[in-house]
């Protein structure tokens, strides 16, 4: 049973990531936006960005099912950058892609250690105890 803390941490994290991709896509569009975050620093930002939005969606999900959070938030990634491909002085790159994809993927195979390392203690635990 899911305590009124955790219940209360899932929703603030699924708040803050719908605030984040708001804010992503709404920030993208300011012209020269890109120039705060010169190469190759942008990479940085991309997969910061990205392996925080990974980060949520796990808390989101209890940490469940880290494949789905990689394909929601790369789904995410793919949005903005055909959105920037429509902006004036934007430009959508597979390099950006990448970026997002390492971040994300990060996050995403350290919540799948975390699950296989949780489930093998505690079937050692309870060889130990049967």
């Amino acid at each position: 049973m899911e305590t009124r803390a955790e219940t209360l941490m899932r929703w603030l994290a699924g708040a803050t990531l719908a605030a984040m991709i708001a804010a992503v896509f709404i920030g993208g569009r300011i012209p020269g936006i890109n120039s705060y975050f010169p190469a190759p620093w942008d990479k940085l930002l991309h997969l910061t960005a990205y392996g925080v939005a990974a980060l949520l969606l796990t808390i989101v999900l209890r940490g469940r099912r880290p494949w789905l959070v990689l394909l929601a938030v790369m789904a995410a990634g793919f949005a903005d950058e055909f959105h920037q491909a429509f902006i004036p002085g934007r430009h959508a790159g597979l390099d950006d892609i990448l970026a997002n994809f390492v971040g994300a993927g990060m996050v995403c195979f350290g919540s799948l250690v975390s699950a296989v390392t949780a489930k093998a203690a505690q079937q050692t635990e309870a060889r130990r105890s049967g």
